[in-house]
């Protein structure tokens, strides 16, 4: 059944010096999409990536390892103060 009151999710920009870091994976048949995006606190993108595995990882798995790879990310463009966000 369908909910007649749809949740509405907006995204919201992160504090002031702050870095909002959303991460999130699909998995169909036997792959695994991982996509990732970073944005300031006036809402300007900084990165992002997507990705694929041709391996289906678990769900939770696959936003672990794009998780990872923005945190390295972060380290190498000096980013100080990060918020991260998934579903």
């Amino acid at each position: 059944m369908i909910s007649n009151n749809p949740r509405i999710q907006k995204w919201e920009k992160p504090p002031c010096d702050f870095v909002k870091i959303n991460v999130d994976a699909a998995i169909i048949d036997n792959m695994t999409g991982l996509g990732v995006i970073a944005r300031d606190s006036d809402g300007l993108v900084l990165g992002g990536i997507a990705d694929y595995r041709e391996n289906q990882m678990e769900g939770e798995c696959a936003k672990v390892e794009a998780l990872r790879d923005r945190i390295i990310w972060g380290r190498d463009n000096n980013v100080a103060r990060a918020i991260f966000e998934t579903d």
